[in-house]
């Protein structure tokens, strides 16, 4: 376990070209700070002429400048601001004990071309135990305090600081962090959220808050930011339009603009808050899951304009509706978000956690060209992706490079053996700087203007060693193959195509080799083989595919294939019925020997003559007929009858040699019938076709059975006798017709009956010889009326307008049934109004209630 007293400042920078800003790797590297107490860095900043500055705290006030020289702050100053170049050359060390500043630290920086602006933390004297905030320009050639301002209570009890400063091209200065201060003249108008202004003045112990000081060090504007609870702003961000992004750690609910989270006393979330350039508030919103979130870090990029905001989060549910690269690990976990800043509010694009199981967190970003760094602590062990060292325990700081999709293209340890943390990171013009603490002696830093391990630990007075590394960036290391979707197996039948396929991530190129049984298909040479049509042989064999590229290789699972056999062609037989004619046409499937088939013919009809080769069985009324081989056979009769609808019936046997028998399908009915009734629901239609020959005069009767009566009544001369219950039509002449009625009556089925004369003897109207008339459904009952619907102790509880004794059913769409509703409750209603209760079935669910048990519970009602 790594010495926890044991923190060092860190500067860490790269120098290389930025296109190929992809790996960082070490360089030179010393170390910064005294022999004894704790020294730390937590802040760093470029001016894009190949000056890098950092700051943070000497605990002991001196800090090592090179073999035989030292630097020493002044008086009761211990926060400091340094020059380093590209090359790790120190440059000057500044502080501001001259300048009434006692036990500080620098905690932001901000770097241009004319003035370099820090940020921090002081007290009010020495022996003040509140903290002011403080701000100061310096003069980047030699560090020279051009002006400071201090934000602070009077009475010096109260707690006052800046985490984060940054400046615009015209030389203003941002500076945001938390204040206890009430009534700071702010110069800005307040905003509202449920009617509550906020903005303008201090809402709890303390608050986030933000300053707009001009170049010379007037104060322009200020904000207060949060509510009830306390606050803190950590991050700040100005763009080229003058855009203020303040982001940080909020205890206090409802003063976001934006729907979002609610922090509360022991349930901070992150907070993100856009200003204009005057000051005036944009949107805020809450960055948040179900437990303790932070916002540490922002950062932009140039050429698209997209926001990064950096933080840690113990909630696995963090930002859960946003499009989520990975998932959460466990504890801490630091994370990554790329937002896009749609002028009312924002839209995310993506989130990545970073680290492990352990306590993890992103405490630095920066940007460039598309390309997001990282920065940040993980005491998580080697969860680090694409790392090209070892994690040496304990705690490491970490960098991690991702690229603008959220992809890792990268990443480095930072540390020794002891424990090692990153506090702060810069874009340069070469490449990257930052800024962190190590408690590491093990030699790992080298080659700088201070590389001895000095901290005086014989006497237990030893702290954290500050130091500067740089890290030349580069290339994205090879990764080796890695499958991710295996081949499945397969089954087709014979003579289909047999496809399988495999999915690899590494780095390009891959090569794909797939084998047979373990032994190589040539030509097989794409992530996806296809047998183009698979035997019988094939049956039983194993696919498999190599993966390879310059950093090694990946074997996927072996694949089974299946070939089943090809079934044999189906069996067919069709009759055709055209009057008195009977056509049936048989299809013998493959291998077939000989065939037999039968015809069944009712009583009543007669066989006009036997076909050739068929023979006639008058006691069983069939017809037998045969075949051979596997040609389609027609085989055709002819019937005859009295009036009558007469029902065929036949099969045919196939020997293969084993037998199959099918039915013969299509026509059955052989019609011979004069006059056809046929019945749909209540509608009844009679069809009248008059023998052939010299009809004058034809009529139908139709007996109706008591219980039915006659309705809507159509044909030639109709009329309803009620007391024989007869129905009749009368027509003068030879033509045919259709007679239709309906019918009404009791709930039930009736038999039908009639009969018909063309001026000679009676005969039978045929066909369908029964009606029914159906059960009348009630009318539906409509929806009832909700009036009430809540969460409440784990359930939801709904009220609604209901009758005594109907039986509802309160749905919801969780599970949906075939209209989108899925029936979950059962229940009786009351008179007047009903209270439900039912299972919480998740998220972005509805609820209804609808008239009438569920299916469920219909069947146990039964």
């Amino acid at each position: 376990m790594k010495h926890s007293s044991y923190l060092t400042a860190l500067l860490l920078t790269c120098a290389s070209s930025a296109s190929a800003w992809q790996s960082v790797a070490p360089g030179w590297s010393a170390y910064a700070g005294g022999d004894n107490d704790t020294d730390a860095v937590y802040a760093a900043a470029d001016d894009g002429a190949g000056n890098s500055y950092f700051g943070g705290i000497l605990g002991e006030g001196f800090m090592h400048t090179g073999a035989e020289t030292w630097f020493a702050t002044t008086g009761y100053g211990r926060g400091f601001v340094a020059r380093v170049s590209s090359q790790g050359a120190l440059a000057w060390v500044a502080d501001f004990g001259g300048h009434d500043n006692f036990y500080d630290e620098v905690r932001g920086l901000a770097a241009g071309a004319s003035a370099v602006a820090a940020a921090g933390v002081t007290r009010g004297s020495p022996s003040d135990e509140g903290t002011h905030a403080f701000v100061s320009s310096m003069d980047p050639a030699d560090g020279g305090v051009d002006w400071i301002v201090r934000i602070g209570n009077q009475d010096y009890a109260g707690t006052n600081g800046f985490y984060a400063v940054a400046t615009d091209a015209a030389g203003y200065v941002y500076a945001a962090g938390h204040t206890s201060l009430s009534g700071q003249p702010c110069n800005v108008a307040g905003y509202q959220v449920g009617g509550v202004t906020y903005g303008t003045n201090l809402q709890g112990q303390t608050d986030a808050f933000v300053v707009k000081l001009a170049p010379g060090g007037s104060i322009v504007w200020r904000r207060y930011l949060g509510g009830a609870g306390d606050d803190r702003a950590t991050a700040c961000l100005v763009s080229p339009d003058g855009t203020v992004y303040v982001g940080g750690e909020t205890r206090s609910p409802g003063w976001a603009s934006l729907p979002s989270g609610a922090p509360g006393t022991d349930n901070p979330c992150g907070f993100l808050v856009k200003l204009d350039a005057g000051g005036a508030h944009v949107w805020s919103a809450f960055l948040a899951g179900s437990s303790q979130d932070a916002v540490t870090a922002l950062a932009r990029d140039a050429v698209s304009g997209s926001l990064y905001v950096g933080g840690r989060t113990l909630s696995a549910d963090f930002r859960a509706s946003d499009t989520r690269l990975n998932s959460h690990s466990g504890g801490t976990d630091g994370f990554v978000m790329r937002l896009t800043d749609t002028n009312t509010a924002f839209r995310t694009e993506w989130c990545r956690f970073v680290g492990g199981s352990a306590p993890d967190d992103v405490t630095a970003l920066a940007a460039r060209e598309g390309v997001i760094a990282a920065g940040g602590t993980t005491g998580s062990g080697s969860w680090l992706p694409r790392a090209s060292n070892a994690w040496q325990g304990g705690k490491d700081g970490f960098i991690t490079l991702l690229d603008s999709a959220g992809a890792v293209t990268s990443s480095v340890y930072v540390g020794g053996a002891r424990d090692d943390a990153l506090h702060a990171l810069a874009a340069t013009a070469d490449g990257l700087v930052s800024g962190g603490a190590t408690s590491s002696s093990d030699g790992w830093v080298g080659g700088g203007f201070w590389d001895i391990w000095s901290k005086d630990e014989v006497w237990g007075t030893a702290g954290d060693f500050g130091f500067v590394a740089a890290w030349a960036p580069g290339a994205a290391p090879d990764d080796p193959p890695i499958i991710t979707a295996e081949p499945a197996d397969v089954t087709v039948q014979e003579g289909q195509p047999a496809a399988f396929s495999v999915s690899a991530d590494g780095t390009a190129p891959l090569t794909y080799r797939w084998y047979r049984d373990g032994q190589l298909i040539p030509g097989a040479v794409s992530n996806a083989y296809t047998l183009a049509a698979a035997l019988l042989s094939d049956d039983g064999s194993a696919y498999s595919c190599l993966v390879s590229n310059a950093a090694g290789t990946a074997a996927s699972r072996a694949a089974l294939l299946t070939v089943t056999p090809l079934p044999p062609p189906a069996a067919q037989a069709a009759r055709l019925i055209d009057g008195g004619n009977v056509t049936v046409t048989v299809t013998p499937p493959a291998g077939t020997m000989i065939w037999l088939g039968d015809e069944f013919l009712p009583d009543g009809l007669v066989l006009d003559a036997v076909p050739a080769g068929a023979s006639w069985d008058s006691g069983t009324r069939t017809l037998s007929y045969s075949g051979s081989g596997t040609n389609t056979a027609v085989f055709a009769y002819t019937v005859s009858a009295s009036n009558g609808v007469y029902e065929l019936s036949g099969s045919v046997r196939f020997f293969l040699p084993a037998e199959t028998q099918v039915a013969v399908a299509g026509d059955a009915a052989v019609v011979f019938a004069n006059v056809l009734r046929s019945v749909s629901g209540t509608s009844v239609a009679i069809t009248v076709t008059p023998p052939a020959g010299e009809v004058f005069v034809w009529s139908v009767e139709e007996s109706l059975p008591a219980g039915l009566e006659p309705r809507n009544i159509t044909g030639p001369g109709a009329a309803w006798d009620a007391v024989a219950r007869k129905l009749t039509w009368v027509y003068l002449g030879g033509a045919g017709a259709t007679l239709t009625y309906e019918v009404a009556g009791e709930p039930g089925t009736y038999a039908l009956a009639g009969r018909a004369t063309f001026g000679g003897p009676y005969e039978a109207v045929e066909g369908d010889g029964s009606v029914t008339v159906p059960e009348e459904q009630p009318p539906e009952a409509p929806a009832p009326d909700i009036l009430s619907a809540a969460v409440m102790a784990g359930s939801f509880h709904i009220t609604f307008v209901s009758a005594g004794g109907q039986a509802y059913a309160v749905q919801t769409n969780a599970a949906p049934g075939p209209d989108g509703w899925a029936d979950c409750v059962d229940v009786t209603g009351a008179d007047g109004v009903t209270a439900a209760q039912a299972p919480l079935c998740g998220e972005r669910l509805f609820y209804r209630v609808r008239v009438g048990k569920s299916e469920e519970g219909r069947g146990k009602s039964e």
